[in-house]
């Protein structure tokens, strides 16, 4: 993934779908230890061209401290976020004493190439949806938790979508054995995706695999009725 930063060079690129991963244009990892650092910055990145409000930052990631302490944790939090752009050459942030924002173009996220790609590209944007939004990051802030879930069911949501869409393009194509692996990716995201089961059953056998669509029939059963307590 590739980031123009403002001296013209390849700089940062982030990753949130899957685990939080920072790196450089060498696509070396850049350590950040705090995860509320890592937080805010996931924060930011998904909202690139929005100006957030002091206030609600510090409503999302430090309710449980008084204004004068949550604004003393966000400022230092910007601060870190700062020095590590600095050290890599791009100013990541704008800020004023009210607002704060990623400088738009200053870091290349997935999230947003995701986006950018799921309706035009499917099978390209399908390649970046790597794991769940965020993975394994967990912050003891019902504020940022609530926001946390809600991405990451909407950001699942769409990649179920399109592994769907990138199937069906390649079975177009008469590519039976990409669709096939779209939509077996698709029912690792969600299982009980019985529309899904229903189809690899139909191209395993348009590929002339009958074991293997008879196969998927009794998985299928087999997870709705252990699932959904279906008989």
């Amino acid at each position: 993934m590739l980031l123009v930063g403002q001296i013209g060079t390849v700089l940062l690129s982030l990753r949130l779908l899957g685990s939080f991963r920072l790196s450089n244009h060498l696509d070396q990892e850049i350590t950040l230890r705090r995860r509320k650092v890592r937080a805010l910055l996931a924060y930011l990145a998904t909202q690139p061209n929005e100006q957030h409000a002091r206030e609600t930052l510090m409503g999302l990631l430090w309710s449980d401290r008084d204004a004068q302490h949550a604004r003393q944790s966000l400022n230092n939090a910007l601060m870190h976020i700062r020095k590590v752009g600095a050290e890599h050459g791009v100013a990541l942030l704008t800020s004023n004493r009210e607002t704060v924002s990623l400088v738009n173009g200053a870091i290349d996220t997935d999230i947003i190439a995701f986006q950018n790609l799921r309706t035009e590209q499917p099978e390209q944007a399908a390649a970046l949806y790597t794991g769940p939004f965020l993975n394994g990051l967990s912050i003891p802030d019902e504020t940022f938790d609530e926001w946390l879930l809600s991405t990451r069911a909407a950001l699942h949501n769409a990649a179920c979508g399109v592994l769907r869409d990138a199937a069906e393009a390649a079975a177009r194509e008469g590519d039976l054995e990409t669709a096939i692996a779209m939509l077996s990716r698709a029912l690792e995201c969600d299982p009980l995706l019985e529309d899904v089961h229903r189809r690899l059953m139909q191209l395993h056998h348009q590929s002339g695999n009958r074991t293997a669509a008879l196969r998927q029939y009794e998985i299928c059963a087999d997870i709705l009725l252990r699932e959904l307590q279906i008989k």
